[in-house]
């Protein structure tokens, strides 16, 4: 029961996150344009390979030893914030020469702001961490809404006021440290680093530091592809489509964030969490992919404005990608929360492999477009290799989701084949008849959440 609660207060903060996220940055596209939307994108996308050298993969290890110890530990959080810190000025100019190298489109400005959010936003990761592995996921959930609150609505209004890509980031870097600081604070888990805890952590996030470096390229692999093939106003319409994409996977990640300290303390139950999050991940997604497939045109359109209009085909092939994504995501934290740090960061860097890959093959050719089938084939094979290891070595299975990517795949033909050229009534009805079948397909795993939740507010 008090996963279910935990789970609820996740999903809850995660669908406003979804929300502010859907709107607030194509709000921040549209004030910005194509262009410096498309600058935006290269320096949030830059400010999330950084941590892979500043950081260190040093969340993992206060997230596992806080869960582990069952306390936590002012030691752990300064060390690794101190880590940070200190990680940063002394890789600053090997960054900004490979950056300036790179990313020429960047720029010196832009490599700045990048920098800023990346100590930002591993400020915000070790607080969360924190909090994760202390199960308070209320205080989580609502550092992870104001977060987004409040670094959406400082983009959006630097943006309005200014215009540049660049002073929109800061901005939002500024917001994020904020609420960091603010969540820091208020755990009073702030003391002196140590050098024998900082060998603790590093003992644990190692492995998964050194594959999540390589790892970490698969943020901006595709952004800078089309930036020098193509154009940054390309990259731009590129990166609108992925972000709202990605907007609705913190729905699944409530499950994982939730799951991840119970595997830690006993890794026999993965099985059985493996199959309940999937099946939950599948339903979840593959409706939210199906909508985003057949009104992409109008979701464009409404939110973006007509500057935007070519993002839509990019919008909609990544709608294909998104029940992969969570699958992916699944494998992931599942092989990090049983230990398995290495096979975590092995499939860290197949994404990587597979996205250079395939991007290199489509990139140049197709521009947005290839990089969206890129993105896409990336998933397909990425969660084969990861399924297959959880599969052979802990009995995971995915026989009851099978069936929902089957229902997920008819829906998508039936769009192709017979309501491409229809309008809005007959694709709305098509959804329907995908969400009673839905229901149909999976009414077990439906009734059992409902019984959980009644009895939660029975209880009450």
């Amino acid at each position: 029961m008090t996963f279910l609660k935990n789970t609820l207060y996740i999903l809850a903060s995660n669908f406003l996150v979804i929300g502010m996220s859907f709107f607030l940055r194509p709000l921040t596209a549209r004030f910005l344009g194509p262009a410096e939307y498309g600058l935006f994108a290269l320096i949030l996308s830059t400010s999330t390979i950084i941590p892979a050298l500043t950081l260190f993969s040093l969340n993992s290890g206060v997230f596992y030893y806080t869960a582990k110890e069952n306390r936590k530990d002012k030691k752990f959080v300064s060390t690794a914030l101190a880590f940070v810190f200190i990680a940063s000025l002394v890789f600053f100019l090997p960054l900004d020469y490979a950056a300036a190298a790179f990313v020429p489109a960047l720029g010196q400005s832009g490599f700045l702001a990048a920098l800023a959010l990346s100590i930002a936003l591993s400020a915000f990761t070790i607080l969360q961490a924190v909090q994760q592995g202390l199960e308070k996921f209320r205080a989580f959930s609502l550092y992870s809404v104001a977060s987004a609150l409040f670094a959406g609505a400082a983009a959006v209004a630097v943006a309005f006021h200014s215009g540049n890509g660049m002073l929109a980031s800061f901005g939002r870097a500024a917001a994020v440290f904020a609420i960091a600081f603010i969540g820091l604070a208020s755990l009073k888990c702030i003391g002196k680093p140590d050098r024998r805890e900082l060998g603790r952590l590093l003992h644990y996030s190692a492995p998964l530091a050194l594959a999540g470096f390589l790892g970490a390229f698969i943020v901006v692999t595709d952004r800078y592809l089309i930036a020098a093939y193509r154009s940054v106003a390309e990259v731009g319409y590129y990166d609108i489509s992925y972000s709202m994409i990605a907007a609705v996977l913190p729905v699944s990640t409530a499950l994982l964030t939730t799951m991840m300290p119970k595997l830690i303390k006993s890794d026999s139950k993965l099985a059985f969490y493996y199959s309940k999050i999937s099946q939950a991940n599948a339903i979840l997604l593959s409706a939210a992919g199906l909508v985003f497939f057949y009104y992409s045109d109008i979701i464009v359109t409404m939110l973006l404005g007509p500057n935007f209009r070519e993002a839509v085909l990019p919008f909609k092939i990544l709608s294909l990608a998104l029940p992969l994504m969570t699958l992916y995501g699944l494998n992931v934290a599942a092989a990090a929360a049983v230990g398995r740090t290495k096979v975590s960061g092995l499939l860290t860097s197949a994404l990587t492999v597979f996205s250079l890959g395939f991007n290199f093959l489509l990139v140049p050719a197709f521009g947005a477009v290839g990089a969206s089938w890129a993105n896409f084939f990336t998933y397909v094979f990425t969660c084969g290799v990861g399924f297959y290891y959880l599969k052979t070595r802990y009995g995971a299975g995915i026989s009851q989701v099978l069936p929902q990517y089957a229902l997920f795949s008819l829906f998508i033909l039936i769009y192709m084949a017979f309501l491409q050229a229809n309008g809005f009534i007959l694709k709305t009805a098509a959804l329907c008849v995908f969400a009673i079948s839905t229901y149909a397909l999976n009414r077990p795993i439906a009734h059992e959440f409902l019984q959980h939740v009644k009895s939660s507010l029975v209880r009450k």
